[in-house]
């Protein structure tokens, strides 16, 4: 529950709690309620308040109540408001993925995982020991190794995987930057100006993105790169779809209308019953 979540969310939630209660003990203490002077019995109340739960009864009387309360209460209501849309909002697209393992971050997750690297021919001579080619492997990568790559082929390589609900491929943590491509020129090159002038417009047009775009494609179309798919099923919504939802209401309803109609049937039965006032027996 923590990962989907979020810390921020957590640390809004237990800070909020004792920040209610400090409120509760300084806003309804004088009142006929739950709220007392005493700050822990009022945090157990904050957190009714803050998770909707059914013991928040605290009769409080807010036909005229003062500037403080309600100030009070509308910073409770907004508190409410954003914590309800981002637990639902988090918890929605939780539950609508499904659950993948954690990536590598570390070398010792590496080391843990026992996955072979593959890496260039150009860093180690023991690519002979590899099963394929490293192209090979580039252009039909497998999941059980790891990859050691540059950050223009990262690049490449996660757009792969961009249609993926959860990506298959991770950039570790231990990766840092990536290498500059440089021109190298003459420091009073005349044509200096000009060409950053053209770097600039290039990028700010959205040309950039769209010659990257247009070499995945011909990449993909030669065959040096392919789009990766989600391999679990993906169905459309449909009625079977609810078929829960149809199960309760198909037996929900006839149960609770007949239970809706033996209460009633019971109450009549007792309006109906003849009441005979007390009365009192004397000896005489």
């Amino acid at each position: 529950m923590v990962w989907p979540l979020s810390k921020y969310i957590w640390t809004c939630l237990f800070l909020g709690t004792f920040y209610v209660a400090l409120l509760l003990r300084y806003v309804h203490w004088r009142e006929p309620g739950n709220a007392t002077r005493s700050y822990t019995r009022n945090v157990l109340h904050a957190m009714a308040l803050l998770m909707f739960s059914a013991n928040m009864n605290m009769s409080v009387k807010l036909k005229h109540a003062s500037i403080r309360v309600i100030i009070f209460y509308t910073l409770l209501y907004i508190f409410g408001f954003i914590l309800t849309n981002y637990h639902l909002s988090h918890m929605t697209a939780f539950d609508m993925k499904p659950v993948f393992l954690r990536p590598i971050d570390t070398w010792s997750d590496l080391i843990h995982s026992r996955l072979r690297i593959v890496i260039h021919d150009s860093l180690l001579d023991e690519l002979r020991w590899l099963p394929v080619d490293y192209q090979a492997l580039l252009a039909s990568p497998s999941r059980s190794y790891a990859y050691v790559v540059t950050q223009d082929a990262w690049l490449f390589f996660n757009r792969q995987q961009k249609v993926l609900i959860q990506p298959y491929f991770h950039l570790s943590k231990v990766c840092f930057g990536g290498l500059f491509n440089a021109l190298p020129m003459a420091s009073n090159a005349s044509f200096a100006g000009s060409l950053n002038k053209f770097i600039l417009n290039v990028w700010q047009a959205g040309l950039w993105n769209y010659w990257e775009e247009l070499a995945f494609r011909h990449a993909e179309q030669a065959g040096y790169a392919k789009v990766f798919l989600d391999t679990y099923p993906v169905e459309p919504l449909n009625l079977e779809f609810f078929s829960t939802a149809w199960i309760v209401l198909s037996a929900g309803i006839p149960i609770s209308s007949l239970a809706f109609c033996l209460e009633l049937f019971i109450h009549r039965r007792k309006q109906r019953r003849p009441q005979y006032e007390r009365f009192e027996c004397y000896d005489y």
